[in-house]
């Protein structure tokens, strides 16, 4: 028996040896050829042997995966269905199927190609996997997620199917239970720094960024080389108005080497509304630079210089930011109320005047456009310019209380005024008895 186990393996030898002699190919060759990405090869190796030994499902097959790696893809569904038919390729013909549908926009198709298969293979994770995913690139997250979830019932201890199956329920808007898996997927894997952005984002979008601030606050001290916590970490503090310790995590995530535009945009918003304007500028006039048609980079850069000393670069960003807006827009107002502030802070009260006017053409009853004017007069010593703004300020100031005191039902008089109510309330008084005196004077040198 031995003997003639030996001489078949040699006859079978000689046979394989005599095949390549003779140059005959074989599924082997093929394969090399496909696995190098040699196509052309793969072809002429196929060929010659359809042309020696006939078609067979091994060759539909191998047909079939060339030309779906050339894109061929209907040719492609034809052979690797007569290979399917034959009972080759078993799984991998079926999903080549599938892909080849998805290719042609038939999503439909591909759907049910993969879910007859997972019917014939329900304990093959692989497929589903496949299939969760061909459902995400298409968009499909409700549907993609009722697969992850399957996937995520056999195998709870993945933290990519539980990161798959967050990020389909928040794309499907079900942010609370998007939220507990990938609470899930970070627990499991809190290297994988993807996951804390959707946590953050999650949080952001739920409103309580204050629930994330300890898990963040753990990244940030595990991660104290990588900038991802940092940004993440910022954006919460952000959110909760933390505005000078989120300053402080955006300013490590760019030291880190996180220099995107969302980082210093961020890291330079930060650093204004904690009103460290000599800090902010360098990264307002990168965020400027980045796009010089935005408006809102042009706006905060030249208020940013007004603020710190620099109020006529200031102002050229700020008349810049007046360009980019629609002339009916009413941030117009806020921005011509900038440019009036700048002027006065250098005492150019001219222009700063001609500015608050235009800024109450676009916003008409802000009451602050009238108080700085009333100031600006009377400093310039327009005394009847500035009796009138500082009436008309007085005058929307005591309709505002009327109207809280009538919604509340209490007397106008247990209101206890604001500091510049009151202020205005004294130059009103004080500025006509001047106005009286001087018309006494102008009366007796008549």
């Amino acid at each position: 028996m031995k003997i003639t186990r030996l001489i078949l393996s040699l006859i079978l030898l000689f046979i394989i040896n005599l095949t390549r002699l003779s140059g005959q190919p074989s599924f082997e060759d093929i394969d090399r050829a496909v696995s190098e990405r040699d196509y052309r090869e793969a072809i002429r190796l196929c060929r010659v042997l359809e042309e020696s030994s006939g078609m067979s499902p091994g060759l539909q097959l191998r047909y079939g995966i060339i030309n779906a790696s050339l894109s061929n893809y209907h040719i492609a569904m034809q052979h690797l269905k007569a290979a399917e038919d034959a009972g080759t390729g078993g799984i991998n013909a079926g999903i080549l199927i599938a892909e080849c549908l998805e290719a042609l926009g038939d999503i439909e198709s591909a759907s049910a190609k993969y879910e007859d298969i997972i019917e014939k293979n329900r304990d093959n994770l692989f497929v589903i996997n496949k299939y969760a995913g061909m459902l995400v690139s298409n968009r499909q997250f409700h549907e993609a997620a009722r697969w992850y979830q399957i996937l995520v019932d056999s195998v709870p201890d993945n933290p990519v199917f539980r990161k798959n199956l967050g990020g389909c329920l928040a794309q499907a808007n079900m942010d609370d239970s998007a939220l507990f898996h990938m609470k899930e997927a970070w627990r499991l894997n809190s290297r994988d720094f993807s996951v804390l952005m959707s946590l953050s984002n999650l949080w952001l979008r739920l409103k309580t960024p204050a629930a994330g601030i300890e898990t963040l606050e753990e990244a940030v001290a595990n991660n104290l080389r990588n900038p991802v916590p940092y940004r993440c970490y910022g954006n919460l503090l952000f959110a909760m108005q933390g505005y000078k310790t989120a300053a402080e995590a955006y300013m490590n995530a760019y030291n880190l080497g996180d220099t995107s535009m969302v980082v210093i945009r961020q890291l330079a918003f930060s650093l204004y509304a904690s009103q460290q304007y000599r800090d902010a500028v360098p990264y307002l006039k990168l965020y400027y630079e980045s796009d010089t048609m935005n408006y809102e980079a042009a706006f905060y850069l030249g208020v940013a210089m007004s603020s710190w000393r620099m109020q006529k670069e200031g102002i050229m960003y700020l008349e810049k930011a007046v360009e980019l807006m629609m002339p009916d827009s009413a941030k117009l107002g806020n921005i011509y109320a900038s440019i009036g502030k700048a002027y006065s802070d250098i005492n150019n009260y001219d222009d700063g005047i001609e500015s608050y006017m235009t800024a109450l053409i676009y916003e008409p009853e802000n009451p602050d456009h009238l108080l700085n004017l009333a100031k600006m007069h009377d400093s310039r010593k327009n005394l009847s310019e500035a009796l009138r703004f500082f009436e008309a300020y007085d005058a929307h100031q005591n309709e505002m209380i009327r109207r809280i005191a009538e919604s509340r039902g209490i007397d106008t008089d247990s209101f206890i005024i604001s500091g510049n109510h009151s202020y205005a309330r004294l130059r009103i008084k004080k500025i006509k008895e001047e106005l009286f005196f001087m018309g006494e004077i102008k009366k007796i040198n008549s």
